[in-house]
């Protein structure tokens, strides 16, 4: 009998890092009425991605939950179909809806077969254009919502989120107000009426199509969405302008006497997307916390085991944004585990990274970067990046070009600037 080959070969696949990212055409029009269409031809299946964008988030809300329940009843009944017969009609043609609502946006994303277009847009129309808000189905959903609420409040995960929230931003400010028992007994048919009227009105929407689009694709938008009687009687959403600074505790503790775990955030306000810091800053959020093999990650969970996971975070909203550590502890190691965070930012301002685990990073950080745009459904959902911030189409190169040619004196610096463990507010939820 001849012996296996069992030596297993030491050389690997060599790293290629491309020059450029390959991006998907645009081609931009706009409708009859204003309305910007950005259409991305990609894929080979005859599918198509429509994203409706509003803005029509938190941000414009004139009270808690009135965002998030607008958008959530959209498809439950227009003055010609009821929720019943809409959602048969759409699926009988094999369509989905998907609803949202963020920090600012609202939206409706459309999925469907090409070929079934001009059957599905026309019930898209009636539920972006004429919906009516039964009293009955705003109480059955603001009740499954206040269930729901009372659940998660019982999770110390949900309360330090809040908390969080409410500590950085201020409890009147849009993006930090937070949400009581009470407000779902003050939200009513009025609120989301107005809601509707104000934020889903062509002043206010942009459209994504990704996929297989055909050559009717922009005929048929121009049929149905860029009439110029859609404006719902508004001026304009404007939302709020301005908030004042809330003077931010260096900690704060929501007590939760029973809690096995407590959960920690850790963080504060900072820049967004349209700042020129924002992608080296993000890069060194994902050295200290963004992936598996980061500093947190070795040091709380490998080592010292005190959780499952921990991560670092850098959201970003069009008005701001924060940055966020956190993580799930044993209540009996909840200030043990917040020294340990500390003391990895203090490292990452003191001293350089060095350049192997840069580049363990940087490689990681590369790959997520190409898949951002492998296929038309995560194209749609990158590209919204740049319609709903603003900015032009040469944001993805120049950071992807930043990325690549990183190095560990800028990381540095970048974290004495925005990363300094004196500066976070702590927020624990559970026992400390």
């Amino acid at each position: 009998m001849h012996k296996m080959n069992t030596k297993i070969p030491h050389d690997q696949p060599k790293l290629v890092v491309p020059d450029t990212l390959v991006l998907p055409d645009v081609e931009k029009i706009r409708l009859g009425n204003g309305i910007p269409v950005f259409l991305l031809r990609e894929g080979l299946q005859e599918l198509v991605r429509i994203d409706f964008v509003f803005r029509a988030g938190r941000w414009y809300e004139s009270r808690s939950l009135v965002a998030a329940a607008t958008n959530a009843l959209l498809n439950e009944g227009t003055t010609r179909y009821t929720s019943k017969q809409l959602a048969e009609a759409l699926d009988y043609y094999g369509a989905y809806l998907q609803f949202y609502a963020e920090a600012d946006r609202a939206g409706v994303i459309l999925f469907c077969l090409a070929k079934f277009l001009d059957k599905t847009l026309p019930y898209v129309r009636e539920i972006l254009r004429d919906s009516v808000f039964p009293e009955h189905e705003i109480t059955l959903h603001l009740d499954h919502s206040r269930q729901q609420f009372m659940i998660n409040s019982e999770r110390v995960s949900f309360l330090a989120k809040q908390a969080f929230m409410n500590t950085i931003f201020g409890t009147r400010h849009p993006y930090g107000r937070p949400v009581v028992k009470s407000d779902f007994d003050h939200v009513g048919r009025p609120d989301l009426v107005n809601h509707y009227q104000s934020c889903y009105g062509t002043r206010e929407l942009t459209i994504l199509v990704a996929g297989q689009w055909t050559a009717s694709m922009p005929g048929l938008l121009e049929e149905h969405f860029g009439s110029t009687d859609w404006n719902h009687g508004h001026q304009g959403t404007e939302g709020p302008h301005s908030y004042d600074v809330p003077d931010i505790p260096k900690r704060h503790v929501v007590e939760k006497k029973d809690a096995l775990q407590s959960a920690i955030r850790i963080g504060k306000p900072t820049i967004n997307r349209m700042h020129p810091d924002y992608t080296g800053l993000r890069i060194a959020t994902t050295i200290l916390g963004g992936y598996f093999g980061s500093r947190l990650m070795k040091n709380i969970r490998e080592d010292k085991g005190y959780t499952y996971g921990i991560g670092a975070q850098l959201v970003s909203f069009e008005q701001g944004g924060y940055f966020a550590v956190t993580s799930e502890v044993g209540s009996q190691v909840s200030r043990q585990a917040i020294k340990e965070v500390e003391y990895e930012m203090r490292t990452l301002c003191d001293t350089r990274i060095p350049e192997a685990e840069l580049q363990l990073v940087r490689n990681y950080m590369l790959g997520n970067w190409m898949r951002l745009f492998d296929g038309p459904m995560v194209s749609a959902e990158t590209y919204r990046v740049l319609t709903d911030y603003q900015l032009d189409d040469t944001y993805f190169q120049k950071a992807f070009d930043e990325l690549k040619h990183m190095n560990g004196e800028r990381i540095q610096s970048l974290a004495r600037a925005y990363l300094d463990p004196e500066e976070m507010t702590e927020v624990i939820a559970g026992i400390y």
